[in-house]
């Protein structure tokens, strides 16, 4: 089985109260509103507050009626949205397609498991110790340092992307303040079908072999 994945991150309740701060601004951070909107970041000091898995069926299309996304307002419902995710990472057969998810989705997702003391799924083990995932931003990059965000990727191939004009877009930090969950969870959709169109490309490209 083959899903697209997508993950939307957010700084966790009281971070500002740990040593997060001095350390944000010790990294460059140039005040702690900015400190704190980069919170989310990193796994430490964040939280997952929104998940899009897209599956691909069998004829490699993607299965839109089995398109999964969940939402999370604090840490607490965390253990709950990854509870729920777990039963679509347990296939050990399962390949992971995202942009960025060898050193983002991946990475974070394997730490907010162990944060909530979670066996980490056999997808994950899998894409981490035997690299059983496709990553767009990567093989795009070609071997070199030229790494482009899903936006610019997707004006690059002429794919249309609702969320292109990212200067009229909140950021997730900004939603998940205003208790927009909704738009959350539809920025995640919206993710995952640029990706799948990404990917397409690519193997039509000849540049990833199926």
């Amino acid at each position: 089985m083959k899903f697209i994945l997508d993950i939307q991150t957010t700084s966790a309740p009281g971070v500002e109260d740990s040593f997060y701060l001095n350390w944000a601004m010790k990294r460059g951070s140039r005040s702690s509103e900015e400190a704190l909107r980069k919170a989310g970041m990193h796994a430490e000091f964040g939280f997952i507050c929104g998940v899009a898995l897209l599956p691909v069926g069998i004829h490699g299309v993607p299965d839109e009626s089995r398109l999964v996304t969940l939402t999370a307002k604090d840490p607490k419902e965390e253990d709950v949205l990854l509870s729920k995710l777990r039963e679509y990472l347990q296939d050990p057969s399962s390949i992971i397609i995202g942009h960025n998810v060898k050193c983002f989705d991946i990475p974070y997702l394997t730490k907010r498991f162990l944060a909530h003391q979670y066996i980490i799924p056999e997808a994950l083990q899998r894409a981490i110790y035997n690299d059983q995932y496709v990553d767009v931003m990567q093989i795009l990059a070609c071997n070199g340092g030229s790494l482009m965000s899903l936006r610019a990727t997707a004006y690059m191939l002429g794919i249309e992307d609702p969320l292109s004009d990212v200067d009229q877009q909140k950021s997730v930090y900004e939603l998940h303040a205003s208790g927009n969950l909704a738009r959350i969870a539809e920025i995640g959709r919206i993710n995952v079908r640029v990706t799948w169109q990404v990917y397409t490309t690519l193997v039509e490209s000849k540049l990833i072999k199926e």
